[in-house]
């Protein structure tokens, strides 16, 4: 049963992870709340404190999981327009 746990706890978090990633890329980091975080990714406000440590660890996460050069050095397109271009389906 500990490792259906594990794996519950991995795609909350992957959830989470990609919810981060749109709303950043949409509305930029400093503009992104745990309330909204936690309706986009589908899950409670505990939920997110659960798993997040800080916004700025999370942003870091979602930076660093993206490819390389997807977020340019400055100057040059802002981090939410590039990041919103790199997640468009």
């Amino acid at each position: 049963m500990l490792s259906a746990s594990k794996d519950h706890e991995s795609v909350v978090r992957t959830r989470i992870n990609e919810a981060a990633l749109r709303l950043f890329a949409e509305r930029g980091a400093a503009r992104v709340n745990v309330k909204d975080l936690a309706s986009y990714a589908g899950v409670a406000r505990g939920t997110v404190y659960a798993h997040v440590h800080s916004p700025d660890a999370l942003f870091g996460e979602v930076a660093a999981a993206l490819p390389a050069g997807a977020i340019p050095p400055r100057p040059g397109p802002s981090c939410p327009a590039r990041l919103h271009s790199v997640t468009k389906t």
